[in-house]
């Protein structure tokens, strides 16, 4: 068995009878705040058994980890409570697996947040090329023409390789999985509660399928964790971190899908909203989005041209790069001197919008920051963090930990 400070990923079935898993589930009924909760398994080098019961709560308290009393608290009771009732029996069942942030396979999208989630419960796969996922998100009471709508575009995400992310929820994230799957493509579900909760109750098939056919249905939260309506925006954050993009779908003012565009536009993602009937109301939202600077796109052609792909096309999506260790110096293979440009010179380069081309000469072999380079291309943060996403779809840039990228073309 692997000694605990080097796993990254946990089950009720691992050697050591799952305890590892079950600390991972007590830490997650602690309800840490994310930063605190990833500085506490860094402390304890990714072992969760350490990081619930294996820290001195003088250093708990100390300005390294900074937990507050309060938050203490909660952490000696979650190692001393009871785990839910048939936690292992659920666990076995749904085959869920715990990620840690330092696993290869949690979605590298999500590293560079402040608040993204250090642990992940996942039934079925995340993949690396999860990284270039959309989100399609919207009305629980959806009409027929927004399932339509929902269904059409993850349709032309998932026939061109790219997966797609959405809630769960009745109404538009169920037409956008169901899309997605009808295409024969990935589906990620981000849930509001526990990976063996089906919520709501009839899309217990649809997240079976997405666990078994390829898919992922995740969550922050225990297994066991009831739906509360304080969850979903918490969960929203994760659907609009985990995206390259997120787009809208009959929005009402007060839909919950406008808290995801605006966790979205905070992390410098694209938020394309898809125009419905003006006379009822159920887009207002999305409208409203539009004035206030939001893409339209009325047909998916125009979010997949917008990054140089091709409806029905499968993109030539490049394969994450190994993630170096981060107690060593990065690597980078050295440029041979007379292969390297002319491999650049030979190969086209597909259309690039105005910062895309300011952007990409400052890219070479050498891992730069995307900060550095934004600065020498005259670009802002928002503008360098779209256009060097979009560069990297299209594989002409590499993304490294720490917010680094190298040329690829």
């Amino acid at each position: 068995m692997p000694d605990a400070s080097t796993r990254t990923r946990f089950r009720i079935d691992d050697p050591d009878g799952g305890e590892a898993f079950a600390a991972c589930q007590r830490l997650a009924e602690a309800l840490l705040p994310p930063p605190r909760l990833r500085a506490l398994l860094e402390r304890a080098q990714d072992s969760p058994l350490v990081a619930l019961r294996g820290i001195p709560v003088s250093e708990l308290r100390g300005p390294a980890l900074g937990l507050t009393e309060k938050q203490v608290a909660r952490l000696t009771e979650a190692a001393a409570a009871s785990l839910p009732p048939r936690f292992a029996e659920r666990a076995l069942a749904s085959r869920v697996t715990v990620l840690t942030f330092q696993d290869p396979a949690y979605p590298t999208a999500l590293l560079p947040l402040s608040d993204s989630p250090p642990m992940l419960f996942v039934r079925g796969e995340l993949l690396p090329d999860d990284r270039f996922a959309f989100a399609i998100v919207g009305s629980r009471r959806a009409t027929a023409y927004g399932r339509e709508q929902a269904e059409r575009f993850a349709r032309a995400f998932a026939e061109s390789g790219l997966a797609v992310v959405s809630g769960g929820a009745a109404g538009i994230d169920t037409a956008a999985h169901h899309g997605a799957l009808t295409a024969g493509g990935r589906t990620i579900s981000v849930l509001g509660c526990g990976v063996d909760i089906a919520y709501p109750a009839e899309n217990r098939a649809l997240f079976d399928r997405i666990a078994s056919g390829g898919g992922a249905v995740i969550s922050e939260f225990g297994l066991g964790t009831r739906p509360e309506p304080w969850r979903f925006p918490t969960r929203n954050r994760i659907i609009a971190g985990m995206a390259r993009a997120t787009v809208l779908i009959e929005t009402p003012e007060n839909s919950g899908a406008l808290g995801t565009a605006r966790n979205a536009a905070d992390y410098g993602r694209d938020v394309w909203a898809v125009p419905g009937p003006v006379d009822t109301g159920r887009s207002r939202g999305g409208h409203q989005l539009l004035q206030d600077g939001a893409l339209l796109a009325d047909r998916p052609e125009d979010i997949l041209n917008a990054l140089g792909l091709a409806v029905g096309k499968t993109a030539e999506l490049r394969p994450t790069p190994p993630r170096p260790d981060p107690s060593e110096p990065l690597q980078t293979p050295p440029a041979t001197p007379d292969a390297a440009p002319a491999t650049r010179e030979s190969a086209p380069l597909p259309p690039l919008s105005d910062e895309e081309a300011r952007l990409l000469p400052h890219f070479d072999l050498s891992a730069r920051l995307l900060d550095e380079a934004a600065g020498l291309a005259g670009l802002s943060a928002s503008q360098a963090t779209v256009a060097a996403t979009l560069l990297e779809m299209k594989g002409l840039v590499r993304r490294q930990p720490g917010n680094l990228f190298v040329r690829a073309l």
